[in-house]
């Protein structure tokens, strides 16, 4: 119909961060037409405000992934003929 997707992928490390993972969801895009993906670094914002409600967060003590990791991430992407924007850069 015309519209214009944006694919959102979230690395979170020992989850999506995978060669494998990423792969497939590089396939996925590229199979629906997607020409732009948004990488979605994993990052420990969300701490305070779970703690601020009480609740456990089940991410605490989680790496953040490196500039590298996430590097990794786009050139794959780019390789596969995709735009990248990684957030929070």
């Amino acid at each position: 119909m015309g519209a214009r997707v944006i694919g959102r992928m979230p690395i979170i490390p020992g989850y999506t961060d995978g060669e494998e993972n990423v792969a497939s969801i590089i396939a996925s895009l590229c199979d629906l037409g997607i020409d732009r993906v948004d990488v979605l670094p994993f990052h420990q914002l969300g701490e305070g405000k779970y703690e601020s409600t009480g609740r456990a967060y089940a991410c605490a003590g989680m790496r953040q992934l490196t500039a590298d990791d996430v590097a990794s991430v786009v050139r794959t992407c780019e390789l596969a003929g995709l735009k990248v924007v990684v957030s929070g850069e």
